[in-house]
């Protein structure tokens, strides 16, 4: 049971972190504003702690399901997607 729940907490992380990275990259490019407007920075760094959040927690489950190992390269992931995040911002 454990690991169904752990699976399905790592799928949902993942659609939530590929949702928040997508709309990251609509921020970026201005989409439903004009163009030549910046980013808002404070709408980037709540999508970077979405990002972080939604590999971190499943990643946590994971590691309480599986093992340490697990949960150390969720942590990995999650924190080189959040730094891929605030790079495109800018």
């Amino acid at each position: 049971m454990t690991t169904v729940v752990a699976s399905v907490a790592l799928v949902l992380g993942l659609i939530g972190a590929i949702g928040c990275f997508i709309a990251a990259l609509f921020e970026r490019d201005g989409f439903g504003r004009p163009r030549d407007s910046e980013p808002r920075s404070w709408y980037v760094a709540l999508l970077v702690l979405g990002v972080v959040t939604c590999i971190a927690v499943p990643g946590w489950i994971a590691a309480r399901a599986w093992g340490r190992a697990v949960g150390a390269v969720c942590s990995v992931i999650g924190l080189l997607a959040g730094g891929a995040l605030l790079g495109l911002a800018r």
